[in-house]
């Protein structure tokens, strides 16, 4: 189990929203700017390869419930942690929290972690689910309404109710991604490369509403980021 005592000396962007919201696009801005980004859903995936099972929709919904039953709710956290820890710069993006659970142990478990949720139409997000062509992906709104339903039991709704900073993904892609590089910027984080002679020292200060609070983040004044 991860030792949840011993912090991160990281900022962590965690990112949450429903199947298709758009967390993988904000995800890509983040790594665009030079920061590492792992991948909830990825883990899950490798966990099932290692098992041997196939990567349909039906399957996945079966495992990744009872993978959270036979080794606690934490378990794909806990193997994210592990990779964060291995992992070099003052920030990195987590993409596909589905708990509370998680999001205690990675407030638990880094010098600072901030929540951002990214919202969409469900038409919206139909459509982007349909344009990656994943093999696990619904191939109608129905099948959306069933991975839905499948989310919330995990506890995804709650997770998005707890978030630190809202995004609208109303617009186009890159509409999206500059309003995680603006969100960046608020929080004091530019353009970074692990392999340069150090970054800036501005990088890993988060910006006005980290510091001094007792909580690992307190700045709702970011909600409905727009550039």
């Amino acid at each position: 189990m991860e030792d949840s005592r011993r912090k991160i000396d990281k900022t962590a962007l965690g990112i949450v929203g429903m199947p298709g919201a758009g967390k993988t696009t904000a995800a890509k801005a983040i790594s665009d700017l030079g920061y590492p980004v792992i991948s909830m859903g990825d883990i899950v995936r490798e966990e099932a390869l290692k098992r041997g099972m196939k990567l349909t929709a039906d399957v996945m919904n079966t495992f990744i419930h009872k993978i959270r039953q036979e080794e606690g709710p934490t378990i794909v956290a806990e193997k994210c942690l592990a990779k964060c820890r291995a992992l070099d710069g003052p920030l990195i993006a987590i993409e596909g929290i589905r708990s509370l659970e998680e999001i205690l142990l990675f407030r638990k478990s880094f010098r600072h972690f901030v929540l951002v949720a990214i919202k969409a139409p469900r038409e919206r997000r139909f459509q982007n689910l349909r344009s990656r062509g994943r093999e696990d992906d619904p191939k109608c709104l129905e099948d959306l309404e069933i991975r839905d339903s499948e989310e919330k039991r995990l506890g995804l709704s709650q997770a998005l109710n707890v978030a630190d900073v809202v995004i609208e993904n109303v617009g186009g892609p890159e509409d999206l991604k500059d309003k995680m590089k603006l969100l960046l910027g608020r929080l004091g984080f530019g353009s970074y490369r692990s392999e340069g002679s150090g970054f800036p020292e501005s990088h890993g200060r988060p910006g006005k509403g980290f510091e001094g609070s007792k909580e690992p983040c307190s700045h709702r004044n970011l909600r409905g980021i727009s550039p």
